[in-house]
């Protein structure tokens, strides 16, 4: 939620209860850090496991989640939140437990096949992910003067006659349309239907299609390896 509210600096007032409990649950897990273990630690390590936190990732922890914590979600900067994906991994770790529970113990699957499964989950989580992060950075470049997005309010403003319309107005279909472009380009797909016109708006593009190459030939690759059964 964090880059959709960068995008959309309206929506903190809607997901503003959201954003409080995630960052309760944060500031939790912070001192859950200092006095419990998971089943992969042991006692006699406890204080190093501790001091390697804290050189690493307890400052990320700490400014994700005290900010907002602390003022309530009043403060007017979200930028800070971005630090939350440094734990990214722990979707994973979840994936992992609940589908071999799933998969193994009530379907009798393989680890081996259950491995497949979940790399392939993996995958796509990481694309709907990597396609939304770079679909609000398409519309915060969009949002510059004669950027995409600008303009595509002033098409609606003409449209319905009504010059007080904002970008807020037109929240879905503008996140709609840059994901679209986003997914499209990723892909190789690139119908042209949608593209850049500003020198930034441009030169993020073509980001994009280098991205988009080396992605489409490693996404290629691990889906063709991963249901061959090399």
């Amino acid at each position: 939620m964090t880059p959709a509210v960068i995008v959309f600096p309206d929506a903190a007032d809607v997901l503003g209860n959201f954003e409080l409990f995630v960052d309760a649950c944060f500031s939790i897990d912070i001192v859950f850090e200092f006095i419990r273990l998971n089943q992969y630690q042991k006692e006699s390590e406890f204080t190093q496991i501790r001091l390697e936190y804290l050189k690493s990732y307890f400052i990320f922890d700490c400014v994700a989640a005290l900010p907002g914590l602390i003022t309530l979600e009043k403060s007017q900067s979200t930028f800070n939140k971005i630090c939350r994906f440094i734990h990214y991994d722990r979707v994973f770790l979840q994936l992992n437990y609940f589908t071999e529970n799933i998969l193994m113990g009530w379907l009798g699957y393989t680890r081996q096949k259950v491995n497949e499964y979940v790399d392939f989950i993996k995958l796509e989580i990481t694309i709907i992910l990597m396609t939304h992060l770079m679909a609000c950075m398409w519309i915060i470049i969009g949002g510059q003067e004669g950027g995409w997005v600008l303009s595509f309010v002033e098409q609606q403003k003409l449209a319905t006659g009504d010059p007080t319309l904002t970008t807020y107005d037109f929240k879905i279909e503008i996140y709609v349309n840059a994901f679209y472009f986003i997914l499209t380009t990723i892909t190789t797909v690139g119908y042209g239907d949608i593209n850049g016109t500003t020198t930034y708006e441009l030169l993020f593009s073509m980001c994009v299609e280098f991205v988009g190459l080396t992605f489409f030939s490693f996404l290629t690759g691990t889906i063709s390896v991963m249901f061959s059964g090399d």
